[in-house]
């Protein structure tokens, strides 16, 4: 059944058929209004699109026909968590295992879930036990070296995330997180193969740019780094880090004026990003204008 892991992708059955696997799922529902199967895959689609109303109302729709069903209590989970209410994810995926207990997909995600507030110890648990009821599972080895690398067992982090792309080699994820490790460890050059290959594969994938600018900038590719900071800013211009990232290149050159702009526009974005009002303070101070502290 298609369902939806969170930091992982949907596994389109019938994608090689239908380029739109949302207008399969619309048709069988315009002729099968109670398939709630079709209403549990659809939101899935949905998830994976950004558009989280809609799919939690497939997915409630999905359990108002069939209330014994683990998938969609799975996909409410992932809206929710996408949605960035992650009390309510958890207790979904609870539901959804209370349901069906092996259900690999709801470890993986509540595990998830419990990475992104703070419990590591907890979500390795779900992890690995993801991992023992399904072996070749990329989503789960991404997520368990994730929750490795934040408690700075970071071999432990690398080897999982190449597990993770030898089972998904296309696994964009895997290979900005695999950088972000190897960058931490102190090879650089790794870690720009592997953030070149997301941006590769996905050419809009803001963070594996921002990431990137940020090893050639250590580098001292002061020019190509600010290629992929601008290159952020053209996606999403409220990218804090972004800015703050660009100002620091922009410094680097002697561009004060602009370098001053983009972290101001940083605090501007999040008046509580510490670090660039901090460089924003201190680049004032030797231009001999200190800003006021809140």
């Amino acid at each position: 059944m298609m369902v939806l892991l969170v930091l992982g992708g949907l596994s389109h059955q019938q994608g090689h058929v239908y380029q739109d696997v949302g207008i399969l799922y619309r048709d069988i529902l315009s002729k099968n209004p109670n398939s709630w199967l079709a209403h549990n895959n659809l939101s899935a689609v949905l998830i994976e699109r950004g558009e989280i109303d809609e799919a939690i109302a497939h997915a409630k729709e999905a359990l108002t026909i069939n209330p014994n069903s683990a998938e969609p209590y799975n996909n409410l989970g992932a809206a929710f968590h996408k949605q960035g209410k992650i009390d309510d994810a958890i207790a979904n995926f609870l539901k959804s295992l209370q349901i069906e207990p092996d259900y690999a997909d709801a470890l993986n995600n509540l595990g998830a879930a419990l990475l992104a507030q703070g419990m590591t110890g907890k979500a390795i648990g779900y992890f690995v036990k993801a991992l023992h009821l399904k072996g070749e599972y990329a989503e789960a080895h991404s997520n368990l070296g994730a929750a490795m690398q934040r408690q700075g067992k970071i071999d432990d982090a690398i080897a999982h995330y190449r597990e993770a792309i030898r089972i998904k080699p296309a696994y964009v994820d895997a290979h900005n997180n695999l950088g972000t490790a190897l960058k931490e460890q102190g090879d650089i050059d790794n870690a720009i193969v592997h953030y070149t290959e997301a941006i590769r594969l996905n050419p809009d994938y803001i963070d594996a740019h921002n990431n990137l600018g940020v090893a050639l900038q250590e580098q001292g590719s002061i020019n190509a780094a600010i290629d992929h900071f601008l290159t952020v800013l053209r996606i999403n211009p409220n990218y804090e880090k972004a800015h703050n990232n660009l100002a620091i290149t922009l410094r680097q050159k002697n561009k004060i004026p602009l370098a001053l702009k983009h972290f101001r526009k940083a605090v501007e974005i999040d008046p509580d990003y510490t670090t660039a009002r901090d460089n924003l303070n201190r680049l004032l101070q030797q231009q001999a204008r200190p800003i006021d502290q809140k």
